[in-house]
């Protein structure tokens, strides 16, 4: 939005470049990055498989690329006949690591 209203010339951010985003700003892609998927030890082993998050509790950031990622997976495991994704989304990621911990 401030981008938008011209209150700021640049965001930087690890944004998503959705075509949402796109219809509104520009976007210089610079840089690619991965994702990464935790877990506590001994919840390793019940993530195997073909589609081994299907049926799980996925936390992820707020407009991050796995948000996005997540519910094209989510979509992948129904589309088979295996349960969906649950997604929780949190507002950063030490939030998400202390949800997995607790």
């Amino acid at each position: 939005p401030g981008l938008a209203a011209g209150r700021f010339k640049i965001a930087w951010e690890t944004f998503s470049a959705t075509p949402e985003r796109l219809k509104q700003v520009d976007f210089v892609m610079f840089l690619k990055a991965g994702l990464a998927v935790s877990t506590s030890p001994d919840k390793k082993a019940s993530f195997s498989g073909d589609t081994p998050l299907c049926g799980k509790r996925i936390g992820v950031s707020a407009g991050s690329a796995s948000d996005f990622l997540v519910d094209k997976l989510g979509k992948e495991c129904t589309d088979k006949g295996q349960k969906a994704i649950e997604k929780s989304v949190f507002n950063s990621s030490t939030d998400i690591v202390q949800a997995v911990l607790s």
